[in-house]
């Protein structure tokens, strides 16, 4: 301690801002790790396997409170391209 109270004034401060920033980040710690995914997690909408697939587009699809997927773009160029493909070479 009495190293840090002879150091010039702007090295004293460099450090006492230092050890000042290491006990903040301690406490951040702490009180994170407290923390868990319910303190962050906002309310997501969902929708019903029953819904169209405009409503159900990129939306989790839940039933009896699973959560049984999700439809998105990929999936449904996926299927319609399928069906296409095949509807041709039927012809």
């Amino acid at each position: 301690m009495t190293q840090l109270v002879d150091l010039p004034a702007s090295i004293r401060t460099c450090c006492l801002a230092m050890a000042a920033e290491g006990i903040s980040l301690q406490r951040l710690t702490v009180k994170e790790s407290e923390r868990t995914a319910r303190h962050i997690m906002d309310p997501m909408p969902t929708t019903s396997i029953q819904a169209s697939l405009q409503e159900a587009a990129a939306m989790p699809l839940v039933e009896d409170g699973t959560v049984l997927g999700m439809v998105n773009s990929d999936l449904l160029a996926q299927r319609y391209l399928l069906r296409l493909l095949r509807s041709q070479t039927n012809r």
